[in-house]
């Protein structure tokens, strides 16, 4: 059992996760206690994590960790903050990683679950993006809004993607956020 967010994913490769047929991937395991990973009551809202412990329990038990590190021969910017999440050089609280892309609590998140998606692969915005790249981020944006609604039951929920400094992007390493929202939440 592998699990994302307190959804825990059973019976999947790091390729089954994003392509092809397979189990359901929200479905729970027979003798599964159900007990969540990221528990907001646990964990602070910020997205620290309380202990090593849990996250090693997190970290052990994800997709596509069985590469050990670095493991990826993909293009990365040795400036670029993302691409040092990617290499595992920068510390991050990671929740998702396979062959393709990297998920992760920002260190300063918006609301309670605020996760980024990144590619694996340097890429500066959606004009370099090409399209096997886009489906690979897009399944994994909607599997992970879909673990975070089953983890948090948030009212709403915005998934966000800025290309270029007038659009707010200060980054420049394609990212989407996943940002569950409440009313009154700001």
């Amino acid at each position: 059992m592998k699990p994302i967010l307190g959804v825990r994913i059973h019976g999947l490769s790091s390729m089954g996760v994003l392509d092809g047929p397979g189990p359901d991937p929200f479905a729970k395991a027979d003798g599964d206690s159900g007990v969540p990973i990221f528990d907001p009551t646990v964990h602070d809202w910020r997205g620290s994590i309380d202990s090593k412990a849990t996250y090693n329990n997190l970290v052990g038990r994800l997709p596509g960790w069985a590469d050990g590190g670095k493991g990826s021969d993909s293009v990365t910017d040795p400036e670029c903050p993302f691409c040092d999440i990617v290499r595992r050089e920068e510390d991050a609280r990671e929740v998702y990683r396979d062959e393709h892309v990297v998920a992760f609590f920002p260190m300063e998140p918006a609301t309670l679950g605020h996760t980024l998606i990144v590619p694996r692969e340097h890429i500066p915005d959606i004009w370099s993006l090409d399209d096997v790249t886009a489906g690979h981020l897009a399944r994994v944006t909607v599997r992970l809004s879909a673990a975070v609604r089953e983890a948090l039951s948030p009212e709403g929920l915005n998934v966000i993607q800025s290309n270029g400094a007038a659009a707010t992007q200060t980054v420049f390493h394609l990212h989407v956020h996943v940002v569950p929202r409440w009313e009154g939440d700001g």
